[in-house]
Formats: structure tokens, sequence, C-alpha cells
């Protein structure tokens, strides 16, 4: 299936090499160093899920429609991220993996046209510099928000290439996955 992330950085980079590891044709957006990296090397994932190189088509926006979108910047970069992919998009299935608590509501206004689906990543995924991913700890991200069958459409795809599950309190599992995250304030405090 041909499958669009928009924001191949930790997350979105993770994805796209494991849904191409699994024979999905993938497109990925990306910005700077870390885009020109993925269009020279690939993206090389490394850790619990493997080590291995996916190379996919890398470019600044996506060139074709995707059957499966997937959103995976940072909250307050997802609008930019999006517009400008609006008209490829518009219509088919888009997975917003986000932290946060505004993820669906904030995509659906540039997307009305599109089933909505939010999806949280409770794995520790980190950029080690461009174009290299590693997973540290393995998780499972967990999908709803959106109407059971777009949810159960979106599960069918990655289930094949990671952890995942449905849950039907989507709101419940942001507020876990924001307190989960306030660990990650002392570290940042204490350096």
């Amino acid at each position: 299936m041909r499958i669009g992330v928009i924001g191949a950085g930790a997350v979105g980079g993770a994805i796209a090499a494991l849904l191409a590891r699994g024979g999905h044709e993938v497109e990925v957006t990306a910005r700077g160093d870390n885009l020109r990296a993925i269009q020279a090397d690939g993206i090389r994932l490394t850790g619990t899920w493997g080590d291995f190189t996916a190379h996919v088509t890398a470019g600044e926006t996506l060139t074709r429609a995707p059957g499966l979108a997937i959103v995976t910047t940072k909250a307050q970069d997802a609008r930019a991220a999006i517009l400008p992919n609006a008209k490829l998009l518009n219509g088919g299935p888009v997975v917003v993996v986000q932290n946060g608590l505004e993820a669906i509501a904030g995509t659906k206004p540039l997307l009305p046209r599109s089933d909505i689906v939010g999806a949280l990543a409770m794995y520790a995924s980190s950029l080690v510099e461009p174009g290299h991913i590693a997973i540290t700890t393995a998780g499972t991200t967990y999908v709803g928000g959106a109407g059971d069958l777009p949810a159960r459409y979106a599960i069918s795809i990655l289930e094949e290439v990671m952890p995942t599950e449905l849950t039907h309190n989507f709101e419940g599992a942001q507020w876990t996955k924001l307190l989960v995250n306030q660990v990650n304030g002392l570290p940042a405090i204490t350096g």
C-alpha cells in the first residue's frame, strides 16, 4: 500500500521505516539535514525493533496521494506541515500521532473530508542524527478517537509492523500519555 508519513523525525521516521520494511510503498516529508540524509541514505533504524535501513521517497511535501497518511509532526508544526499536502490528503484516512490533547480537533478543520484517527506512540524513539533513529524501548501504539471503522483500518496496517491496539477511550489515553511524558521534565531540569 502507498503510505505517506508527514514528519519523518523520531516517531515518524520509525513508523516509516517499519512500514517500508513490511513491504509498503512509503513516502515521507522532512526538512533540512534530516531530509537530505534520508534522500541520500534512507532511514536507518536501530535498537529494539532491529537494525536496518529503509529506502523511501522523501521530499518537503508528498508527491502522490497515499492510501493512508500518517502525521507525526509536533503539534505546533502540524498545520504548517499538513496544509501544503492537503490536496493529496483530503478525503483519505489520516492518522495523527501526536502528544497533547488537540491532535484530532486541530487536524479535522484542515482536512474536513478525511477520517481523522488519533494515535499515541508509547515507545521511546530518538532521532540520533539526521536519518538515524534509535528505538530504546518498545511499546504499543494506541489508536482511536474516530469511528470504529477508520481506527480499525489504520490498525490493520500498523499492526503488521509494530504493536498496535485499539482504545475506545482515546481522550483518556491522551491524558495518560501526558502524565507519562511528565517524567521527561526532571531529567530536562537537572541535565
